[in-house]
C-alpha cells in the first residue's frame, strides 16, 4: 500500500473514530435505541414539579415509537412504572403515570399521585421501552387542546364556559353548579363565566387552583366581573388542592368548611372545571345521595363541553372509568390512600377496584369525618345546605 493510500486510510479511520465518539456522546445510541432504551439527564422541572430531560418526543418517535406507548423511567435509583407517552397532559389523569411532552418538546416524566421522581438537574434519566397503553387509542378527542373561541361551541355560552348545574340525590335545585376558572385575567372565557354565574345567582365561590394572593394578581392584570365581586365581599374560600387531592388533606377540608360556613347557591370551579372539580363534585354528590349515574355524568360532562367527546364513544367510556370511577373508589376506600397512591408503587392495579355493595352515602361521609377528620356537625351543616 503507498504512503498516500495509507494516510488516507488512518484519515478514514480517524474520522470514524470519531464520528463513534460524538454518537456515543449524543443522549441516545443507534444501539440503545433498538433495544428500546433511551438515557438522558434532568434539565429542569415543570409546573407540577416533574422532572423534564433533554430526551424529546421526536428522538423516541424516530427510534420507531409513537404515543401511547409504555416506558419505565428510573432516576437515581427511583423507578416509575408504564408511563404513557402523550403529547400534552390535556386532562390525561386518568393515566397514573406518563411520559408528557412540554412545550418545548422536552419530556418530563410525572406521577398522577403522589410518587415523584428526583426532579435535580443533572440527573440521570434512563427511559426503557415496556408495551403500549390501549386505552390511549381511544381518546380521539381528549388528545387534541380544546379551542378558546366561542364560535368553535356554536355560539353556547354555557358550554364555552363549562358551566352546568350539579344534580343528583337530595341536592336541592338551582344549588350547585360546577365551572371553568372565573378569574384568569384575559382568558376568553372569564366574561360568560361570570356572567353565568350571576344569573344563577351563586352567592358563595370555591376555588380549587388558586389562593388569595393569586386572585389578587389576576385583579391586578385587570380581571373583573361577578365572582371577583364576590371574592372582594369575602364570599369565597381559595386555596389549591392541588392534582394530589387525595394527599391534600388540609386544602379539600378547607373548601368544604367555607362551603359548611356559607350559604348558597354555590359554584366549584379549578382551572377549567375538570379535573380538581370533578372530585369536589362527586364528594359532595355522594354526601347527598347522588346516584352513580348522576355523578358519573357530571364527570364526564366537562369533557363533553371541553372537548366535544361523543357520550356514546368509547372514549367516553374510558373517561368515565378513569375520572368517577377512580375518585369513588378512594372515597370509598380511603384506608387504601396511603398504601396505593403514597407508598405504592405506581400505576395502581385497577384490577378488580369497584364499589359494588357499598353505600355511597355513608363512605363519602366517613370520608370527611375520618380520614379529613371534620366535625361531623360541620359535614351535616354542608349536606343541609346543599339538600334543604
Amino acid at each position: 500500500m503507498g504512503k498516500n493510500k495509507r494516510i488516507i486510510l488512518v484519515g478514514v479511520i480517524a474520522v470514524i473514530v470519531l464520528a463513534s465518539a460524538v454518537a456515543g456522546a449524543i443522549v441516545l445510541t443507534d444501539s440503545d435505541s433498538k433495544q428500546g432504551v433511551f438515557t438522558g439527564e434532568t434539565i429542569g422541572k415543570n409546573s407540577f414539579a416533574n422532572p423534564i430531560f433533554d430526551l424529546t418526543l421526536e428522538d423516541l418517535k424516530n427510534a420507531g415509537y409513537a404515543e401511547g406507548d409504555t416506558f419505565d423511567i428510573e432516576i437515581k435509583g427511583t423507578i416509575v412504572h408504564d408511563a404513557t407517552l402523550t403529547h400534552g397532559f390535556l386532562g390525561l389523569f386518568m393515566f397514573d403515570t406518563y411520559l408528557n411532552t412540554e412545550k418545548d418538546g422536552h419530556l418530563a416524566a410525572g406521577t398522577y399521585w403522589d410518587n415523584l421522581l428526583p426532579n435535580d438537574i443533572g440527573n440521570t434519566v434512563t427511559i426503557t421501552h415496556v408495551g403500549h397503553n390501549n386505552d390511549y387509542d381511544k381518546l380521539d378527542r381528549l388528545l387534541v387542546d380544546y379551542s378558546h373561541d366561542i364560535a368553535d361551541y356554536g355560539g353556547d355560552e354555557a358550554v364555552f364556559a363549562n358551566f352546568y348545574e350539579v344534580t343528583g340525590g337530595d341536592i336541592k335545585d338551582g344549588r350547585l353548579y360546577r365551572s371553568y376558572n372565573p378569574y384568569t385575567a384575559g382568558n376568553a372565557r372569564l366574561p360568560y363565566v361570570n356572567k353565568l354565574a350571576e344569573e344563577a345567582g351563586i352567592e358563595y365561590m370555591a376555588t380549587l387552583s388558586m389562593s388569595s394572593e393569586d386572585i389578587l394578581a389576576q385583579i391586578a392584570k385587570g380581571a373583573e366581573g361577578y365572582c371577583i365581586d364576590l371574592f372582594e365581599k369575602g364570599q369565597s374560600s381559595a386555596t389549591n388542592i392541588g392534582y394530589k387531592y387525595f394527599i391534600n388533606k388540609n386544602e379539600v377540608k378547607l373548601i368544604l368548611m367555607g362551603m359548611a360556613d356559607n350559604d348558597g347557591p354555590y359554584q366549584v370551579h379549578c382551572n377549567v372545571g375538570r379535573d380538581r372539580t370533578g372530585f369536589m363534585v362527586t364528594l359532595l354528590q355522594a354526601l347527598c345521595g347522588a346516584s352513580e349515574d348522576d355523578m358519573m355524568a357530571s364527570a364526564a360532562n366537562a369533557y363533553v363541553n371541553l372537548y366535544r367527546v361523543d357520550p356514546n364513544s368509547e372514549e367516553y367510556k374510558v373517561i368515565v372509568n378513569s375520572t368517577y370511577c377512580r375518585n369513588i373508589y378512594y372515597i370509598c376506600n380511603h384506608d387504601r390512600i396511603d398504601g396505593d397512591l403514597v407508598k405504592g408503587t405506581l400505576p395502581v392495579d385497577w384490577t378488580g377496584k369497584d364499589v359494588n355493595g357499598i353505600d355511597l352515602k355513608k363512605a363519602a361521609y366517613d370520608y370527611c369525618t375520618e380520614y379529613l377528620e371534620i366535625d361531623g356537625s360541620v359535614v351535616d351543616r354542608l349536606i343541609a345546605n346543599l339538600c334543604v
